[in-house]
């Protein structure tokens, strides 16, 4: 921070791991909190501070959260990136608090959601996928094009990035089926309660994403627009590769 005298802070690491925190809150904390008090403590007082938070922060009880609505978290992840937010809003410099839900392509640690779909789909392994769970998802390219457009807008506060539709994960995989013309037959509909996990869930956790849409005078991405750049964005991988 000091060579670079940086002008934005953009604080994308966490601990991502829902039941991971639930068994480990301690680990929980030191990961999503300790670290931000750490990032912020370092950078510079008139730096922005970006940080991406995640919508769990919510309890996930109503459609398209909006960044006004209450946030009550229901497990330990949600608590402490929830904690990160309120260090980043008491740090003292500019900042923009990012909730978003994103999909993509890992970096070889750990196979993303989209990546076990799409292999499982082309392998046409039998997998089960909730219908009473629903989200806004919106491709990770995407989402840093449009975190760029906020920032040369100085863009400030707490800003919900999202897709423009709100699916179950069932509807989810079904239309990457269709965008990659896959079979989807292997796909069983599935409820949350049928799945034990250790940390508990939010049902819905949507978000509303007109602040961004106002602020970027541009409508949110589409799911079909979403799907469509996640699976080009694999071509021009192997291509380059």
């Amino acid at each position: 921070m000091n060579k670079f005298n940086p002008q934005v802070v953009i604080h994308t690491a966490a601990w991502v791991d829902v039941d991971g925190c639930e068994e480990n809150p301690a680990k929980a904390k030191e990961s999503n909190e300790t670290l931000t008090k750490i990032v912020v403590s370092a950078s510079p007082k008139k730096a922005k501070i970006v940080y991406i938070s995640t919508e769990q922060v919510f309890p996930g009880n109503k459609a398209c959260a909006k960044e006004s609505d209450p946030t009550r978290p229901i497990n330990t992840y949600g608590r402490t990136k929830l904690a990160g937010e309120q260090i980043v809003q008491k740090s003292g410099n500019p900042h923009l608090i990012v909730r978003t839900n994103f999909f993509g392509w890992s970096s070889g640690r750990k196979k993303t959601f989209g990546e076990w779909l799409i292999q499982s789909l082309r392998e046409k392994q039998p997998i089960r996928l909730f219908t009473d769970f629903y989200f806004t998802p919106l491709y990770a390219g995407l989402l840093a094009d449009r975190l760029e457009h906020l920032l040369k807008k100085d863009a400030q506060g707490v800003v919900h990035l999202g897709g423009r539709n709100r699916v179950s994960k069932y509807e989810f995989g079904r239309k990457l089926a269709q965008v990659s013309d896959l079979p989807f037959g292997s796909v069983k509909a599935s409820r949350m309660n049928a799945v034990a996990t250790l940390a508990p869930r939010p049902k819905d956790i949507s978000l509303n994403s007109d602040r961004a849409e106002a602020l970027l005078e541009t409508q949110s991405p589409t799911l079909k627009k979403s799907l469509e750049r996640f699976l080009r964005d694999e071509k021009l991988s192997s291509q380059q590769l």
